[in-house]
């Protein structure tokens, strides 16, 4: 496999791919490992559950040469990343593009976000990652992107944002400050994973980006709640709301977020869940599951959140 033409000036990099899947859509998944087959030296999924003999071997004829990681069972999205970060390492790769199974990459995104990595890296703090900007599928509008939560006193680059966080599927990221930064949290479980290491990567002395053109298209959630004033929000279940709130709540504990940024996510969780509960019909369940997670966040009880489905038990937390 090699990777399409780079800019002359930007180096080939000996790049992995990996996904990270659990319960996988069967089509969608032989889709995004065609895509990637062409691309990336090598190609690695880290099946979390919910994929046959069939399915898997079905995935090898897609993508020749694929390595398959089974999990005994839902080990969360941050181990599976890591455990795909740790098979690029010892491949010798020293970029590694993360995807979960809900993404559609185009043919030349690889080389593009490539050749952007290395001309982000002329003008200051070095990238750690750099992602594509992320929009609904053309044929299904439903899906809500992420918004773009730009770093405050960082001068845009002509062709990317500087971010706070970028969402991980899609993402670029350079190895050797995987390894200073340090691994993604396992105990996060499946939310705010790319948010908490995104802000840590900045307090490392590395840099975030989003791109402002290379695109890709990615479903999030199950499609759009919408709520009061017009405001939408990604449909998640409550116990995806809660995993959420409780991951959000543990990094307002932490260091190395900002100040400003701590003070503007704790408004925006606050009002979006008052928002979701009333979309709920102020619903004393909702209620009590987003309190609970919260303050499990506060106090640092994380693991698996209840609900979480083939989930082991990591006893009290």
């Amino acid at each position: 496999m090699t990777s399409p033409a780079l800019a002359a000036d930007c180096p080939p990099l000996q790049l992995a791919a990996g996904i990270v899947a659990f319960y996988p859509d069967h089509a969608r998944l032989q889709d995004l490992l065609t895509a990637l087959y062409p691309q990336a030296a090598r190609v690695c999924l880290f099946v979390n559950g919910g994929m046959g003999e069939d399915q898997i071997a079905a995935s090898r004829a897609a993508c020749p040469g694929l390595i398959v990681i089974e999990a005994p069972a839902n080990l969360g999205v941050g181990e599976g990343l890591n455990m795909l970060a740790l098979d690029a390492l010892v491949s010798g790769a020293t970029h590694l593009w993360l995807f979960d199974q809900d993404s559609s990459p185009t043919p030349d995104l690889a080389g593009r976000l490539q050749a952007l990595m290395a001309a982000v890296r002329k003008t200051g703090a070095p990238p750690a990652l750099i992602a594509p900007r992320l929009l609904a599928p053309a044929n299904e509008p439903a899906y809500k992107p992420p918004r773009v939560q730009k770093r405050a006193g960082v001068a845009d680059h002509a062709e990317a944002w500087p971010t706070q966080f970028a969402a991980t599927s899609g993402s670029l990221i350079d190895l050797s400050a995987f390894r200073a930064i340090g691994p993604f949290r396992a105990d996060f479980f499946i939310d705010a994973i790319d948010v908490e290491w995104g802000l840590r990567a900045w307090a490392c002395g590395y840099s975030v980006w989003i791109a402002k053109e290379a695109v890709m298209a990615h479903r999030i959630g199950n499609g759009v709640e919408r709520l009061a004033g017009g405001l939408t929000t990604p449909a998640q279940s409550q116990m995806r709301l809660a995993s959420y709130a409780r991951n959000v709540a543990a990094i307002l504990r932490l260091g190395h977020p900002p100040l400003g940024w701590k003070v503007k996510q704790t408004a925006y969780l606050a009002v979006q869940m008052m928002l979701l509960w009333a979309r709920r019909g102020f619903a004393p369940a909702f209620a009590g599951a987003i309190v609970r997670a919260v303050q499990a966040g506060l106090a640092g009880r994380l693991g698996p959140p209840p609900g979480a489905a083939g989930a082991i038990d990591w006893g009290p937390r």
